[in-house]
């Protein structure tokens, strides 16, 4: 049998239609996938306010010294407590797994002790309240996970104490008061998670020494009298911060 030139070639057209429709459904196209949203790491970089409250205590002490002739020094304690709350503001920078900040924070106290004893004729009352303190502190903070740091902080402290003393014995009575804003020092830690972006919760000890002041002093005639208060306390708090 014999083919012509225009068999031969509509055989090779059919077999070139066929190899591309074999061609055609071999070939499937490539599965598209839908973009991953990437969701930022938390950072606790940034300004921070809050507000907080707690509870604190510990003791006053009254040194006292009297001297005429002979030298005599002691000690009363008047054991303190009582309740505060105010306001936060702070930074922090974070680098790794590490943060690094500032934090100032204020609050009106309840903190107070009182006595009162009567013996025969003498009748005494005498006690201490911190009215109002606040602190200034460095904070370091070690990042367990993303969300939640443990902290230390420390640094200067600042309140007002507000001491009286009444002594009657029957006759004219002694009547003290003194109220003065002493400076000191602060140390403690906590730990803080991060509800949401913005707000977190955190818990802290601080240890609040506010120092000394003179609540009477007096002297003439070879003797002389000085009673002090010094102001140390205890607080455990809570508090929200809201980061920007």
């Amino acid at each position: 049998m014999k083919y012509t030139a225009a068999t031969i070639g509509a055989f090779a057209g059919a077999a070139l239609l066929s190899s591309a429709a074999l061609a055609a459904d071999l070939y499937s196209p490539p599965p598209v996938y839908e973009p991953v949203a990437v969701v930022p790491a938390f950072s606790w970089t940034g300004f921070y306010l809050g507000v907080m409250g707690g509870y604190g205590g510990d003791k006053f002490e009254y040194p006292f010294n009297y001297n005429d002739g002979i030298s005599v020094n002691g000690q009363a304690d008047i054991t303190s407590s009582g309740f505060f709350g105010g306001g936060t503001v702070g930074f922090n920078y974070q680098f790794n797994n590490w943060v690094a900040g500032v934090e100032g924070d204020i609050a009106w106290s309840g903190i107070k002790g009182e006595l009162g004893a009567n013996v025969g004729p003498l009748d005494l009352s005498a006690g201490s309240e911190i009215d109002w303190f606040g602190t200034i502190r460095a904070r370091l903070g070690f990042l367990a996970t993303e969300r939640f740091m443990i902290y230390g902080t420390g640094g200067a402290a600042y309140g007002e104490t507000n001491s009286y003393a009444n002594l009657n014995l029957g006759g004219p009575g002694l009547n003290v008061s003194q109220s003065d804003t002493n400076w000191g020092w602060t140390a403690g830690g906590g730990f803080e998670y991060a509800i949401t972006d913005h707000l977190t919760f955190k818990t802290e000890y601080l240890y609040v020494d506010l120092g000394s002041q003179e609540l009477l002093g007096f002297g003439g005639g070879g003797s002389n009298f000085s009673l002090d208060v010094d102001s140390h306390f205890h607080t455990v708090k809570a508090g929200l911060n809201w980061l920007w």
